[in-house]
């Protein structure tokens, strides 16, 4: 863990250098969709952009999982894996992502106080991330134009978080955490909307993070308090929390409580590198 906490640093000391030298700035618009961090940006795995037309998806073998008549959007998954469902909208256009963890995880997770923000789907619980207004994913009446979005919209079948797309208009539901290059100023929150603290309870951990940069919202991801397996999640060690919450909460460091954290970085622009908060 002292190894990957010194690569870490060392990585942060690297990416800043480069942003100084560099005239490549982050397109304002959300103009990609990439997913799962990496100390390694030539690894295939990390920074992956994900297709954004059913078109595409179906071109490089994602399989439909589920469709309209059964979950709100044509569901694509690849190779089986459900860490990264693509949903797309009636007309083939991306409008969100999802993913699914398995029932019967241990430490109960994820817990009755945020099952709300997932959908029982039998099997396994759904969360999902809307890039548009989830009411209008399913319906044919939709503008043809190419873009990931202009929202995003966390919907459960029992509660509907609304993201603010600038920093200034967040409300007090987030707790700002800390800055990290190639992702952004984390957010995080506490179910019960009040400040997330060392103390807040594992059933309280939201398991979403925002992200921003220049003050506007560009990146978001999941944070599972579950050993999953998929290539696509990332598993921070306890020695790194600290670079990315203001207060850690204890319970990471209880094993009682909580085992390994599975993480899945969401990235809304093309050069998540250059995100320098």
């Amino acid at each position: 863990m002292k190894f990957e906490l010194l690569v870490l640093l060392s990585l942060n000391v690297f990416y800043g250098q480069a942003f100084l030298f560099s005239q490549n700035k982050a397109d304002p618009n959300w103009n990609d969709l990439k997913v799962t961090w990496g100390i390694n940006p030539f690894d295939s795995n990390n920074f992956q952009s994900l297709p954004r037309t059913q078109a595409e998806a179906i071109s490089k073998g994602w399989k439909l999982e589920k469709n309209c008549s059964q979950v709100n959007g044509n569901r694509y998954i690849l190779n089986g894996d459900r860490a990264s469902i693509l949903i797309f909208n009636a007309r083939g256009i991306i409008a969100g992502i999802a993913s699914a963890v398995p029932k019967n995880l241990p430490f109960n997770f994820p817990s009755q106080k945020i099952q709300p923000l997932f959908n029982d789907e039998g099997d396994a619980y759904t969360i999902s991330a809307y890039f548009v207004d989830p009411v209008s994913v399913c319906s044919s009446e939709l503008s043809a134009k190419q873009v990931t979005g202009d929202k995003l919209i966390i919907k459960g079948q029992g509660k509907e978080l609304n993201v603010a797309l600038e920093q200034k208009d967040l409300n007090s539901f987030w707790t700002q955490g800390k800055c990290f290059r190639t992702m952004g100023v984390h957010y995080w929150a506490n179910i019960d909307g009040s400040e997330l603290n060392e103390d807040i309870s594992v059933d309280n951990f939201t398991p979403v993070f925002l992200l921003y940069n220049k003050g506007k919202l560009n990146g978001f991801g999941w944070a599972f308090i579950a050993d999953l397996p998929s290539r696509r999640y990332e598993h921070p060690g306890q020695d790194v929390l600290g670079m990315f919450f203001n207060q850690t909460p204890k319970f990471f460091s209880d094993p009682t409580k909580s085992g390994r954290l599975s993480t899945l970085h969401i990235y809304l622009d093309s050069t998540p590198q250059f995100n320098f908060c």
